[in-house]
């Protein structure tokens, strides 16, 4: 009996990973579930419910047992540590209600299988509606910060979206939404939190959802206004050039339509990263604000690196670094980035929502010719 069991699990732990990509997979943690980690590793969506689920590979009492290492259960795995510290977890419910309605949502979003697209939805929300909220949410001076959410509400059908992993990885938004019934993921990066800059947690969000959206055929929407990826000590020590590839490798391999507008800022590879022009065709659009600027780094970092020593040496360094950057500000500004980053269109800001939906509109055809099975989600 025990070999046949062990026989049953492996066949259903192999056909966990074989549906990977293939039929969206939703895993809801409504109870403790331990040492079983490939039904919600290769889920598209893992829900848990707050104090009463818990994932991990042992519980209290086998750590205690196996380390001598008391560890409350909460602690050890439950929704806190998941959905801010680990990133496992995509949404938190507050109880086994609202976690079959998530579910439900978010199936609402996805086709029934990679051999299907995502059902279009009727919507009351016109394709010609104009934003012209976005100029009071968006502050014109590039260091203010601001919530993106904001932008993406103005932006989507209706102001609705679902959201994935949002206590994690939070310089990085990730979301399913839709543009005039269709649906879409959005990746964005959020200025309200370090910047918007591309921390190590914030590329293994977006390379995870960039990949589901892919296998699924879902286009992709980025809209950036970050300052480069994170550097520094801790940075480097966590890792934070192989993430930031990765995340770059994902973006690159991606065939799904993919739409990019630049809001603000946008510096060093995090550029390519968040889905600025690699080739002629990827993305498949790409526009920017008239306030934006995009340069290899920021004005500031620019003027340390290259005029160190002159700044040291200067009769008035403060005069001549703001003289410095405001150099490199107009050097690196959208009209003269144009044509060295690919920009194919400058629009104002009130004008993103028909953008987006004309170009969806473009590209529609790309998704009809690439049904069926790409590749697994990443994990």
């Amino acid at each position: 009996a025990d070999a046949h069991a062990q026989e049953g699990e492996a066949r259903a732990f192999q056909e966990a990973f074989a549906c990977s990509g293939v039929i969206p997979q939703v895993t809801g943690l409504m109870g403790a579930c331990f040492g079983r980690a490939p039904e919600w590793v290769t889920a598209e969506l893992v829900l848990i419910v707050k104090g009463t689920g818990f994932l991990g590979w042992s519980g209290p009492t086998l750590v205690r047992g196996g380390l001598g290492e008391e560890v409350g259960l909460e602690e050890l795995a439950g929704a806190e540590v998941h959905s801010k510290t680990t990133g496992l977890v995509d949404v938190v419910a507050a109880d086994e209600a609202q976690c079959l309605n998530s579910i439900k949502e978010f199936l609402s979003y996805m086709p029934s299988s990679c051999w299907e697209l995502a059902p279009l939805v009727a919507t009351a929300d016109s394709p010609d509606r104009e934003c012209p909220e976005l100029l009071d949410i968006v502050p014109p001076d590039l260091k203010k910060p601001y919530d993106m959410h904001r932008v993406i509400a103005a932006l989507v059908d209706e102001g609705k979206y679902f959201p994935f992993k949002k206590d994690f990885g939070k310089t990085v938004i990730t979301c399913l939404a839709r543009l005039n019934g269709h649906s879409v993921g959005i990746v964005a990066n959020q200025p309200s939190y370090l910047g918007g800059a591309m921390d190590v947690d914030g590329c293994y969000k977006a390379r995870r959802f960039i990949s589901m959206c892919d296998a699924f055929h879902i286009p992709l929407v980025f809209l950036q206004d970050q300052p480069g990826f994170m550097v520094g000590k801790e940075a480097e020590r966590q890792r934070a050039v192989y993430w930031g590839v990765s995340l770059l490798e994902a973006q690159h391999r991606t065939t799904v339509p993919k739409l990019t507008v630049i809001l603000r800022k946008s510096h060093g590879a995090a550029l390519w990263a968040m889905g600025g022009r690699v080739s002629k065709d990827n993305p498949d659009l790409m526009a920017a604000w008239p306030l934006a600027i995009m340069s290899g780094t920021g004005p500031q970092a620019a003027v340390y690196t290259i005029h160190d020593k002159e700044l040291k040496s200067a009769p008035d360094p403060e005069g001549l670094r703001r003289s410095l950057e405001e150099h490199y500000r107009q050097w690196s500004s959208v009209y003269g980035a144009a044509e060295v980053f690919g920009i194919d269109d400058i629009i104002e800001p009130q004008e993103t929502r028909r953008f987006l939906i004309a170009g969806l509109e473009m590209t529609r055809a790309k998704l009809k010719r690439q049904l069926g099975k790409r590749h697994p989600v990443d994990y």
